[in-house]
């Protein structure tokens, strides 16, 4: 039992961190596309992602192909599941100077980094929480532009002077609109 959920079950490895508990399964127990919901896309892997409604736990959870399984094949040996939950999408948020000018390096928590578009309002609402002076347009943008275009970089560095543009626009200059 951990945080209140079973999982003992045989066939599970658990590992616990500070900010999540991933539980991975083996291909014997994850679900097949006949047991997903039907609004949900079953191309050959399944992505959700649920942000924390306030600092309630989120989940994640991505069925992949494994090294035998092809994708759309369903139920291949080799196949797994990964299911994270986390309870904050924000490990730290701190202003500085970076490229002449102030600066603020939002480090996310794996789940943020991996949430994707569902994340992004809970991610957002951290860092205005933690960082107030952060709430403006053209801020939303580059931590959206990261999120989804480098949710692996070290730090997502926002910088309120540069322009607001538009999401489009600040995709297009690779987060960094001058």
């Amino acid at each position: 039992m951990v945080g209140g959920l079973d999982v003992t079950a045989t066939g599970y490895d658990v590992a616990v961190e500070p900010t999540a508990l991933t539980i991975r399964a083996a291909a014997e127990t994850a679900p097949t596309p006949t047991d997903l919901p039907t609004d949900l896309p079953t191309d050959g892997g399944l992505e959700t992602a649920r942000p924390p409604s306030d600092t309630a736990s989120a989940a994640t959870a991505t069925a992949t192909p494994g090294a035998e399984g092809e994708p759309g094949d369903d139920g291949q040996a080799g196949d797994e599941v990964l299911v994270t939950l986390g309870a904050d999408p924000l490990e730290s948020a701190t202003w500085g100077t970076a490229e002449g000018g102030r600066s603020l390096a939002v480090d996310p928590t794996e789940w943020a980094r991996h949430a994707g578009v569902a994340g992004l309002d809970a991610t957002w609402a951290a860092v205005v929480a933690a960082q107030p002076d952060a709430d403006t347009p053209g801020m939303r943008d580059q931590l959206e532009c990261h999120a989804l275009g480098a949710p692996d970089k070290a730090t997502w560095n926002l910088e309120p002077w540069r322009p607001d543009v538009g999401l489009v626009e600040v995709a297009l200059a690779r987060c960094n609109p001058v």
